[in-house]
């Protein structure tokens, strides 16, 4: 007989444990699935430019709502937002159109274009009759690369590739075809928020000009990896460098040419056009035996005072 009772009383101790443990477990999942301590938390990514909606919706009716107030946190700064009343009441906090409520009860937060300054924690609070809702949002904000390609000539003959994906966020993977022959080195290059220029450079002893070479940039706002394909031929700086050179080069041996030809051209004309000496006191005599011949020449110098030029007038005559 007391053998029985002590086990009855054994197994209403258990069934109270179990009923204990039972209450404390839905109390649990109440407390933690009530209104007022329920917190939300997403991570949203975006790219520059682009439109966000940050939805605060807790599945509270519009007329449960009584008041909802958006704030965020970018770098060192909080700042509230808005505020929206049940009452219709909308009330700026910060002066931005940018920043819109694209719904009717206040739990939608639109921004349009999106600025790298965006960027940042973004908190909703809702008060309903059934408690408080809070919303937490990581907005992070990506920034498409521009990327340039270009190839140099080098004093020794090869050639310098380039690839360069510049002012990105985050920073971009660039990558050359693998059945090249080359020594690649990569430059990062920081811009500060975050934005990142990437450079890779290749370079490469081929002196084939058809030549081509693919570098290939990775980055977050790109759907698929780019290729971007580089000709490596006569469409370089150093090759427009030689073509210009050339082309001065040109320019000033026909200028040289064209000078000489008219200088000469006035030499000849000058020459067909000297005027006549005329015989004046300043004339001397001079009486010159001629070879083989009993005459004597007779040479007149006449000296022009003013062209400074000697001229030679002959005349013979018989010796006596």
């Amino acid at each position: 007989m007391w053998l029985a009772r002590k086990l009855v009383s054994v197994k209403k101790n258990s069934l109270n444990a179990a009923g204990i443990q039972v209450a404390l477990i839905v109390t649990f999942f109440l407390t933690a699935c009530s209104p007022e301590n329920r917190v939300r938390t997403a991570h949203i990514t975006t790219v520059l430019g682009d439109k966000i909606n940050l939805n605060c919706s807790a599945n509270h009716l519009s007329e449960e709502i009584i008041m909802i107030k958006w704030s965020r946190s970018t770098g060192t700064t909080s700042e509230d937002i808005v505020s929206y009343g049940n009452h219709g009441k909308l009330h700026w906090f910060l002066k931005d159109d940018r920043l819109t409520i694209s719904s009717s009860d206040g739990t939608v937060l639109q921004i349009q274009p999106v600025n790298l300054t965006d960027e940042g924690n973004y908190t909703c609070e809702i008060s309903a009759f059934r408690g408080v809702f809070r919303g937490h949002f990581f907005l992070f904000i990506i920034v498409p690369p521009v990327v340039m390609v270009n190839v140099t000539i080098l004093p020794n003959g090869h050639k310098k590739l380039k690839c360069i994906a510049s002012k990105g966020k985050p920073a971009a993977t660039i990558a050359w075809k693998e059945n090249i022959v080359g020594n690649s080195t990569e430059i990062l290059i920081d811009n500060n928020n975050g934005i990142v220029t990437v450079e890779s450079q290749l370079i490469t002893a081929i002196n084939i000009t058809e030549e081509e070479q693919i570098c290939f940039v990775k980055h977050p706002a790109f759907n698929e990896m780019q290729n971007h394909t580089i000709s490596i031929g006569m469409s370089t700086d150093k090759t427009r460098s030689i073509s210009l050179q050339l082309i001065y080069t040109l320019i000033t041996c026909a200028s040289a040419i064209a000078l000489g030809m008219f200088l000469l051209m006035i030499c000849i004309i000058k020459k067909k056009s000297a005027v006549p000496a005329i015989i004046t006191e300043n004339t001397q005599m001079i009486n010159l035996p001629l070879p083989h011949s009993g005459r004597r020449k007779q040479l007149r110098m006449v000296k022009d005072p003013i062209y400074q030029n000697t001229y030679h007038m002959k005349r013979y005559q018989h010796s006596g």
